[in-house]
């Protein structure tokens, strides 16, 4: 990971399912120890955190960014019990060396089968990674799979790697995201 964090993007999607909130978290933690200012949020939803920052404008905003941490920001859903992400109008005025977004949820799943109005990729994205949890090799698809149902997958079927391959390869198309590309297999 550290070698990916030298030529980051300033936007990076993080989609998919099995490791996605702890990429953010980490990814964040490497640049901010070179010196970065870094905001982690989300695009859907994010579980709720204590340690969240909710600022009222992009400039309260700014006026948080630290160079040796990184900022979790946030607002609390109450219905959900999460929270949102930061506006991505205010993307452009934020001096932030990196923004990195969970870009949708799988719901502790492993494996995630994108439903139509998902991921919901910033407009400033750059760099799309897409995560896949391994734990879900030799299980079913009913226990492993977010949204199975929305391709007709047989629930009883057992994951094997051409099937992660297969979501992976569903996944990136589903976006129509042109730019680059990157799958995580956690």
């Amino acid at each position: 990971l550290t070698e990916l964090t030298r030529d980051l993007p300033r936007v990076t999607a993080i989609i998919g399912a099995g490791g996605k909130t702890t990429l953010l978290f980490t990814l964040g933690e490497l640049l901010a120890r070179q010196g970065k200012r870094v905001i982690l949020t989300t695009t859907t939803h994010l579980g709720a955190s204590p340690e969240a920052v909710s600022p009222a404008t992009a400039e309260e905003l700014n006026s948080l960014l630290r160079t040796n941490k990184p900022l979790l920001v946030g607002y609390r859903d109450e219905a959900s019990h999460k929270m949102t992400g930061v506006p991505v109008e205010w993307y452009p005025e934020l001096r932030a060396d990196h923004i990195l977004v969970e870009a949708d949820g799988s719901r502790c799943h492993p494996l995630k089968m994108h439903r139509p109005f998902e991921p919901v990729l910033p407009p400033e994205t750059g760099l799309l990674v897409q995560v896949a949890g391994l734990s879900a090799l030799g299980r079913t698809v009913r226990e492993t799979v977010h949204c199975y149902d929305c391709d007709g997958l047989a629930p009883e079927s057992v994951v094997d790697e051409a099937l992660i391959a297969r979501l992976l390869l569903r996944g990136f198309a589903h976006t129509g995201y042109a730019g680059p590309q990157l799958a995580l297999l956690n």
